[in-house]
């Protein structure tokens, strides 16, 4: 039961993370894929002044229908059996690439962060094949390190570029959570992986 409750918050961050930075990537550049398209206007008809509430609940839409459909489709997965090792590489990589990559997106990095991200991949890549890692209390406090660094110099959405705008829209004030949000899904990969057989098959919700 215990293990099943693990397995249903590891995917629920799992869909709610990855839509997040999907959306939040696509949203935040000009022109932005939903307003191009006038998907906006084709789910509001009425959108001709929108109040900040309106746009915030579009943009709630555009990120829960992903992320819901991805949770489905997670569960649907898992009854067939899908292997531990596919889902630890997967969440590993979100865990360490998601927020960088959000980040880059926006402008190249500097090349420190870059050869920190590749360091991290590579300690990912170790603990994920031969276990050789340290404690998941360590790889917890090295995880909020590497979001730190990412959110403070990262790219061209990182903290010293984002001050530098005069008017924060729907998409920066959002941005804050990405990195939040990277560390509560890293606390839920590691403690449902930590938990679970290296070679045995996902386990299904119990």
């Amino acid at each position: 039961m215990v293990q099943g409750r693990r397995f249903l918050l590891h995917h629920l961050l799992f869909s709610t993370y990855l839509s997040f930075l999907l959306i939040w990537m696509e949203e935040s550049r000009e022109p932005a894929w939903s307003t191009n398209k006038f998907l906006l206007y084709f789910w509001h008809r009425h959108a001709q002044a929108l109040s900040f509430i309106d746009v915030g609940v579009f943009y709630l839409e555009l990120f829960l229908i992903p992320s819901m459909a991805l949770f489905v489709l997670l569960l649907w997965m898992g009854r067939f059996g899908p292997s531990q090792t596919a889902m630890r590489y997967l969440g590993g990589l979100l865990v360490v690439v998601g927020f960088p990559m959000a980040c880059i997106v926006h402008g190249p990095a500097p090349s420190l962060m870059l050869i920190e991200l590749v360091v991290a991949l590579g300690y990912l890549l170790v603990d994920v094949r031969t276990g050789l890692s340290l404690s998941t209390a360590t790889n917890l406090v090295l995880t909020a390190v590497h979001y730190t660094l990412w959110f403070l110099f990262g790219g061209g959405a990182e903290m010293g570029f984002m001050w530098k705008q005069q008017y924060w829209g729907f998409w920066e004030y959002a941005w804050l959570i990405c990195p939040a949000l990277g560390f509560a899904y890293t606390i839920a990969w590691a403690t449902y992986f930590s938990r679970a057989p290296r070679s045995s098959s996902s386990t299904c919700v119990s």
